[in-house]
């Protein structure tokens, strides 16, 4: 429940920032918030206006989220649930990330030197979709690993994912999923037993504040040395980073306004098709290129972050302010549903919700559905496998 707790507070702390920035900002000041009230043909301050209202939406939707997960974490009791992934789980997953970083190698073969972060999303595209579909997996497993011999073996494993990976978010996810969360739920299960004192928690938790804080600062040195279209000429490093990290707070809330003004456009791309794209057998834009290419001239490359409330203007018939409620709601009764059975899928379900907080459900469902095949496929081998030994 921890996991998808926290993702729902970062949806909620991530929406409250962006409004409270959006408040104090001069949106005319940056380019690509102008760009989308240019789109609309809205002031500055009529579309912030409108924009923070969105924000807020999404700030209630989480809340109510929130009340419901207690709710249904009461409904449906945990089942009997232990530590299993080990040496079997290990290698399959291993093998898998080894194919993607030796496919990346010869991917990279082919290619002139040095690689450009754009250039990336068109030339090893194929590689960043399998990458974003093995490092939940990989924190999934360590999360349930039999020993900490193991999970440190499953986080090993996210390193190669980590250097194959063009988004700053993934770092962000390991660091909150796979080393914050883990470290405090472990932390207050010894503490209850008694196995660990009050000073031993500081000293292991300094431990993984540390490693946290080095991916943060990793994310932090992206972030400044990303491109962006403020002007900052003659200002201080401090300066660049706090107006460039303001426009990319607060740009997915006036993403959300924009898709609301989007949602009778007859050439908005069907569910279908953009679960078709994301399996690699079409084509097709999901909603999020289809934005972009609104206010960039119809540019192909590139993508808005127009959250749940976007994907409820642009996908439902409903008041979008109910898709913000039941989208994550659907990820939470299935964790519930899996829950109750005794295979724990908290991890997954966590990083699912706060990915489709940004790009919307849909974006997300084909590979949350493969990253569950693969787990429960591997939980069952390992079931099986301990019966067996029972019998005999």
């Amino acid at each position: 429940m921890m996991y998808l707790a926290v993702a729902l507070a970062m949806i909620f702390l991530s929406n409250a920032i962006a409004v409270q920035l959006a408040f104090e900002m001069d949106v005319s000041r940056y380019f690509d918030l102008m760009v989308i009230c240019d789109r609309l043909g809205e002031s500055a301050e009529n579309c912030k206006a409108n924009s923070e209202a969105a924000g807020i939406v999404s700030c209630a939707g989480a809340v109510i989220v929130g009340i419901l997960l207690i709710l249904a974490a009461r409904r449906f009791p945990q089942g009997k649930t232990t530590g299993w992934a080990s040496s079997g789980a290990f290698c399959a997953v291993g093998l898998l990330v080894l194919a993607v970083a030796a496919y990346n190698g010869a991917m990279e073969a082919l290619l002139p030197i040095p690689i450009y972060r754009d250039e990336a999303f068109t030339t090893r595209s194929a590689v960043i979709s399998l990458s974003n579909l093995l490092w939940p997996i990989c924190l999934q497993m360590s999360n349930r690993a039999s020993s900490l011999r193991w999970r440190i073996a499953f986080m090993a494993l996210l390193f190669p994912i980590l250097e194959l990976s063009a988004f700053r978010g993934v770092f962000f996810a390991v660091a909150v999923f796979g080393i914050a969360v883990p470290s405090a739920e472990i932390g207050l299960q010894f503490l209850k037993r008694g196995l660990i004192k009050k000073n031993q928690i500081v000293k292991y938790g300094a431990v993984a504040g540390l490693v946290g804080m080095l991916l943060i600062s990793q994310i932090i040195l992206e972030t400044m040395q990303r491109s962006s279209n403020l002007n900052l000429a003659g200002k201080s490093a401090t300066a660049r980073l706090s107006e460039t990290l303001a426009q990319r707070l607060t740009i997915p809330i006036f993403q959300s306004h924009l898709a609301l003004s989007e949602n009778l456009d007859p050439a908005i791309p069907s569910i279908g098709g953009e679960i078709a794209a994301k399996v690699r057998i079409g084509d097709s834009l999901n909603i999020n290129q289809f934005l972009f290419a609104k206010t960039h001239n119809g540019a192909s490359f590139g993508e808005t972050t127009s959250q749940f409330l976007g994907e409820g203007a642009l996908r439902t018939e409903s008041d979008p302010i109910v898709w913000v409620v039941v989208a994550p709601w659907i990820l939470v009764l299935t964790w519930a549903i899996f829950r109750q059975i005794g295979v724990e899928i908290e991890t997954l379900i966590g990083v699912a919700v706060w990915r489709s907080s940004l790009s919307g459900l849909v974006a997300v469902l084909p590979a949350l559905v493969i990253q569950i095949v693969l787990y429960v496929a591997l939980w069952a081998r390992q079931k099986s496998k301990k019966e067996a030994l029972c019998a005999v």
